[in-house]
Order: structure tokens, then sequence, then C-alpha cells
């Protein structure tokens, strides 16, 4: 068709509206499929480190579990639509999600979820503290695998180019939408897999589990708080 175009035409204008229905007929369509490939990537990875966090008894390791199976999430869903990126652009991937990750302030937002989720708790019974701790850290782990999955994801399909501003808003556009993706994904698939502390029946853990959802929820509603921008930059607004 481009070809046609150019040989038959000289008018810019019908060079560019062949390339848009190149784009929407062609190249979309097989981005739309790619996506649903490199989405199973990341809820698969999201869900693996959620259960490796909260259900782990090592806690000196879960950071390295975190970073390795992050980077190994990245390297899937690169080859997801890149087949067997180089090295050098493999690098570049893992340099630019990073930047686009850096600007969620992890560190107050974890606080601010443990703030939200222990206020709420009911009476201390023996080893409910380790239990909101773990759910913590497992729900934190989960987001940030989320981020950084989907950050991977928008800079490997972008056929166009990618921009750095443009992929921090993004992010910051559907940070609501990918942390309560997480919350459903942890109280539905992780917290069966909770060993429960003796002394601890089944109505206090429904109870425990309200209150750290509910605590996840309040942290949700503050989320674009934590997103870092410039000066002039007060971030995108968020999609209706």
């Amino acid at each position: 068709m481009l070809r046609q175009v150019l040989a038959n035409s000289k008018d810019s204008y019908a060079l560019q509206q062949v390339i848009r229905q190149t784009e929407k007929e062609c190249v979309e369509p097989i981005l739309h499929k790619l996506d649903r490939l490199a989405d199973g990537k990341i809820r698969g990875g999201v869900r693996d480190i959620m259960l490796a966090v909260t259900l782990s008894p090592y806690r000196s390791v879960d950071l390295l579990v975190v970073l390795y199976r992050n980077l190994a999430m990245v390297g899937n869903v690169a080859a997801v639509y890149n087949s067997r990126p180089r090295l050098r652009e493999t690098l570049a991937i893992l340099y630019d999600t990073a930047r686009v990750v850096a600007t969620v302030n992890f560190v107050n937002l974890g606080a601010k979820m443990i703030d939200n989720v222990t206020k709420g708790l009911p009476g201390m019974i023996p080893g409910i503290s380790r239990i909101v701790d773990d759910c913590t850290e497992g729900l934190a782990a989960g987001l940030l695998t989320s981020i950084t999955g989907h950050a991977a994801q928008q800079r490997c399909r972008a056929f166009r180019g990618w921009d750095y501003e443009e992929a921090k808003k993004n992010i910051a556009r559907h940070l609501k939408t990918f942390t309560a993706d997480v919350g459903k994904m942890f109280f539905q698939d992780i917290t069966p897999n909770i060993r429960l502390p003796i002394g601890l029946g089944l109505d206090k853990w429904k109870e425990l589990k309200e209150s750290v959802a509910k605590g996840f929820n309040d942290t949700i509603e503050a989320i674009q708080n934590f997103v870092r921008f410039g000066k002039s930059d007060k971030g995108p607004q968020e999609e209706p």
C-alpha cells in the first residue's frame, strides 16, 4: 500500500493517511495480541512475588527475591514484543523502566500503607503482628512488580518511539487501577495460603482481612500523592 502511494502520488497527506490506516489495520491488532501475552506474564509475576514474600519465613532474602523476579519478568515482557533483544537493547529497556518506576515514592507509600492497615486492627493476638507485616510486605511487593511490569510493557510496545515524560504520566494515570488489581489478586489468591496462628479463629481472621483490605483501599485513594513530578508538572488527570 505504501509503495503504491509513493509510486503514484507525491501527496504527503495521502501518504500520512495510508500510514495511519496501516497502523490501525495491521500494527495495532498485532500489538493487542502481544499485550494479552504480556499481561499474562505480568500477572503471573505479581502473583508469584506476592506469594513468595507473604509466605517467606526469611525476610532477609525477600528483597533479593523481588529484584531477581522483577528482572526476570521485565526480560519476559521484552521477549514478548522483541523476541530476542540484544544486550544493549535489554539494558536500555531496564534503564528506562527503572526511571519510570522511580517516580513512585515506594518508601513513603509503604509507610502509609502500614499506618492505614494497623490503625484498625482487632485486639492483639499472638502472631497477629507477623501476619499483618507479611500481608503488607506482600501487597507492597506486588504493587512494585505490577508497576514495573506495566512500565516495561509500555516501553517495549512503543513502536513510534518512547517518551519518558509521557510514560510517567501514563503510569500515574493508571496507578489506581494497577493497585486495585493487585489487592484483588492478593485477597483472592494469596490469603487462602496464609497459615493462621493458634488462637486466631475464623471470625478474627475475617476481621483482620477486612482491616487489611480497608487500609489498602485507603492507600489506593491517596496513591496519587506518592508520584513524583517535576516542579512545573502537576501530573495527569485521571481517566473517567
